[in-house]
């Protein structure tokens, strides 16, 4: 079990390296089966890291609504585990690619979804609650 643990996180390491070095296609092959090996030992955080990083690797080859879901799908996780920094980060993921996909409606729920999930809350995160609340205001008036 701890080979398999520390196997899995190396290839988690190693997925980031290659994927900084600009091959995401080696990033996804080191990934191969790791989130099933973490989820075998019982390691959600584990897992949702896999997870997370497969997701980088299927923007950076453009495969875009995969990558939609598998961050989907970690941030679900790091919210269960209650990670909240992993979970806000990876939503912010999810946020920057929807936006780029040319959905900025969806980016804005998403980073709201993150705001409201924040218990406590920075001035600079309750502004910025504030200013996103501003479409909806528009959006909403009849």
């Amino acid at each position: 079990m701890f080979l398999e643990k520390n196997a899995g996180e190396m290839a988690n390491n190693a997925s980031v390296s290659f994927l900084r070095a600009g091959d995401p296609e080696q990033a996804l092959s080191v990934l191969q089966g790791k989130p099933k090996i973490f989820e075998s030992l019982g390691d959600n955080h584990g897992k949702a890291i896999s997870i997370g990083n497969q997701a980088a690797a299927y923007e950076a080859l453009k495969k875009h609504k995969v990558a939609l879901d598998l961050y989907l799908e970690a941030a679900e996780i790091f919210a269960q585990e209650g990670d909240i920094e992993l979970y806000k980060s990876t939503m912010q993921s999810l946020s920057a690619l929807q936006l780029r996909d040319g959905k900025p409606f969806d980016a804005l729920t998403t980073m709201k979804i993150i705001l409201n999930r924040l218990k406590n809350k920075s001035i600079s995160n309750r502004f910025l609650a504030n200013f996103l609340d501003i479409p909806y205001r528009l959006l909403s008036r009849k």
